[in-house]
């Protein structure tokens, strides 16, 4: 009988005790806040490296060929018809890419902002030919046969990014977009070939003059703007897939103007 109120009593103690003070006991130095924000920690440093695909457009930036107005030069053939306007060679090529990507970034509750340099090795070629034949008459009343012909195209092997970055935390994502400068390692083909027959009372005067012009170059460099969307994703702590687009547009260089849109994935730890 005394064993069942002594264990009654205690019954009675705990029960009060829960009434008085519902949910289970939390240390008060360290509660956790839930009408306070939380955001994923982005901020520091961190590398990584990628593989992606690359598409590039190599083509005349200004419509004609500089080769050929040089070939032709103070001639009433370019001043009256503007043979260089005749032909605009262009193409592109696809190749893969790899590389690495370092940068840091700094958080002010879900907003990330930073800087990514980003460096990409490939083979990309792109580029063609292009012709046309045509009869014309100069103000000096003589007539020609006129066959000009260009032949135009780009490869590039390393392409270095340095953009700015801007990007908001969702939980393990961060959706970024970047906005930079690139330069890229490339060689350029430019010739051109010009072929003129004249005409006396309607004979053509053969052989007929060809010139030719090149103005090719190796390890040129290109210099253009960057833009591009992608995001993080923590796989675990301070790993992350990485996945983004990026659209580069080169100045010309050499008249031949390039463009190369690549997609990558990567892996990239934070520090």
């Amino acid at each position: 009988m005394r064993l069942a109120l002594a264990l009654l009593s205690v019954l009675l103690a705990v029960g009060h005790a829960s009434a008085a003070e519902p949910g289970p006991p939390v240390l008060r130095g360290s509660a956790w806040d839930e009408s306070i924000p939380h955001y994923r920690d982005w901020s520091g440093f961190y590398v990584g490296g990628h593989i992606g695909y690359a598409s590039g457009t190599a083509d005349f930036g200004e419509p004609g060929s500089s080769v050929v107005a040089d070939l032709l030069r103070l001639t009433l053939l370019e001043a009256e018809h503007n043979v260089s306007q005749w032909v605009s060679p262009g193409g592109h090529g696809n190749d893969t890419s790899f590389g690495v990507f370092m940068g840091y970034n700094w958080q002010s509750e879900d907003t990330i902002y930073g800087f990514d340099i980003t460096y990409s090795h490939m083979s990309l070629s792109g580029g063609g030919s292009d012709s046309l034949d045509r009869n014309v008459t100069t103000s000096d009343t003589r007539n020609f046969d006129v066959f000009v012909s260009a032949t135009m195209a780009a490869k590039i092997t390393d392409i270095v990014s340095v953009r700015g970055r801007g990007g908001v935390s969702f939980g393990a994502f961060m959706p970024y977009g970047t906005l930079g400068v690139a330069v890229a390692r490339l060689s350029i083909l430019n010739t051109a070939t010009v072929t003129t027959v004249e005409y006396l009372l309607g004979v053509p005067q053969l052989p007929g003059i060809t010139v030719s012009g090149d103005a090719s170059r190796r390890g040129a460099f290109a210099f253009g703007l960057s833009a591009g969307l992608g995001f993080d994703w923590e796989i675990i702590p301070q790993m992350f897939l990485r996945a983004e687009y990026e659209y580069v547009a080169f100045a010309p260089v050499e008249d031949v103007k390039i463009s190369v849109h690549t997609a990558r994935a990567g892996l990239g730890l934070r520090f």
